[in-house]
């Protein structure tokens, strides 16, 4: 059976609903909320197949800007690969992984992605690498204090608020120029009010969000977004407790500010595979979570 290959359709009221259908049923994220704060733009792109109006298989690309090794590069990283169940085993998720790394191949340093563990044997099939990642930690020893808390979580109920976000997000500094990522407005404002929406500290002074959370013993860094490098351990102190012992980060930082421990990373949901002619890498950073497709 032929079906219909449909790209751009954003503006289609009803391809863009049966992909917010889709995506819930497959992954039980719902898109709508983010589309309808203006966050979908050119950089994320869906490559599908219709049958009628109804989008059956999909392949989306964001475009990304990664700082690596020193060098701004232009990539592409897949994501939201689904097909719906009445519509699998007809290859259908592998014809657009095909046209995808036919049409980016030549035009961007490298295409990469994060797959969960049922599917690690898919992806090598169109050139794909595996590649472990690291992860980070720190001690919150005699060496830091709780300070007094000066920042406002931020309400992306608020226009304000969104307004904001939306402006730290366009406009942010990569965390570290080992591996690093900037102008990727689509993927953290999604990170910021789908996934993190009540993990949002801003500190007016500085202009710096932090995501994150305290919990029991840890606090756990998501992000730090800035658009001009300012000192994150006063900002940290801020967020924890007496109780706090332990400090995690989910992105790689050139910060100096106080010792950090990596190790390799074991995950069964985010394994990162690489397809590249050209670059090499390190198993001593990983890419921010809220960059993650």
């Amino acid at each position: 059976m032929s079906y219909r290959f449909v790209t751009d359709y954003q503006n289609n009221n009803l391809l863009r609903q049966s992909f917010f259908e889709l995506a819930l049923a497959t992954f039980d994220i719902d898109f709508k909320p983010w589309f309808e704060i203006g966050a979908w733009d050119d950089n994320y792109r869906c490559y599908s197949y219709a049958d009628g109006d109804q989008i059956i298989a999909n392949v989306s690309v964001n475009l990304m800007t990664v700082h690596h090794q020193g060098q701004k590069k232009q990539a592409v990283q897949i994501g939201t690969v689904m097909t719906h169940p009445d519509y699998q085993q007809q290859g259908l998720a592998g014809k657009l992984m095909d046209h995808v790394v036919t049409h980016y191949d030549q035009r961007v340093a490298f295409i990469y992605l994060f797959a969960n563990d049922q599917v690690l044997d898919f992806y090598p099939k169109y050139g794909f690498q595996p590649y472990d990642e690291s992860q980070f930690t720190f001690a919150i020893d005699q060496q830091w204090q709780p300070l007094p808390k000066n920042y406002r979580q931020l309400n992306c109920e608020s226009a304000s608020d969104l307004a904001l976000l939306r402006e730290l997000a366009f406009n942010r500094r990569p965390n570290s120029q080992r591996l690093g990522i900037s102008n990727n407005p689509s993927l953290l404002l999604f990170y910021a009010t789908i996934v993190f929406p009540h993990q949002l500290y801003y500190f007016e002074k500085q202009h710096t969000l932090i995501i994150g959370e305290q919990s029991d013993d840890t606090i756990t860094i998501f992000d730090v977004v800035q658009t001009q490098k300012e000192a994150i351990k006063p900002l940290i102190s801020q967020l924890i407790t007496n109780e706090t012992t332990t400090g995690q980060l989910f992105f790689t930082t050139d910060n100096q500010e106080f010792p950090i421990e990596q190790q390799l990373q074991f995950t069964t949901e985010d394994h990162l595979f690489i397809r590249s002619q050209s670059e090499t890498w390190s198993n001593q950073t990983c890419f921010p979570l809220t960059s993650h497709g």
